[in-house]
């Protein structure tokens, strides 16, 4: 197994909402390695289609949401920089709570990506290669185009 220098997150020029939530996601100023827990269970409701409804700790679905985004960001592990795609399965509500819990989560997401030095925005910069936007292209022996 591949071990990981993750990067370290300086809360001191957060704000105090940001700062909590950086110290949530970090193991001695560094980013965690792996996803922080979150509690579920089944709460029983007469109108969801199979009779109960899943719920979640919110404080931590907000926590594990906040750090999928940032660790997709900033992380160097390459199993990190996979699409978030169920970054918001910890949060809890419905639909339109989840929505608005989300816009309030990416500022903060923002506020402690903008702390990390940008040579360590390990996702960003892969994904800026990917589509192009960051490195030199290069051809390949079959004249695919590879930025690196």
């Amino acid at each position: 197994m591949t071990s990981y220098a993750m990067p370290t997150i300086d809360g001191t020029n957060l704000d105090a909402e940001a700062k909590t939530y950086a110290e949530a996601i970090c193991n001695q100023g560094r980013l965690r390695a792996s996803k922080p827990p979150v509690r579920r269970w089944r709460e029983a409701d007469a109108d969801a289609s199979y009779g109960y409804r899943m719920r979640s700790d919110a404080t931590q679905g907000r926590v594990a949401y906040v750090w999928r985004m940032v660790a997709f960001q900033i992380s160097p592990n390459p199993k990190h920089q996979c699409m978030p795609c169920t970054a918001e399965f910890g949060l809890d509500g419905d639909r339109d709570d989840r929505k608005n819990q989300v816009t309030a989560m990416d500022a903060i997401v923002s506020r402690i990506v903008d702390s990390v030095p940008k040579d360590e925005w390990h996702g960003i910069i892969r994904w800026g290669q990917v589509f192009g936007r960051i490195g030199s292209p290069r051809h390949n022996e079959e004249g695919a185009v590879i930025y690196r």
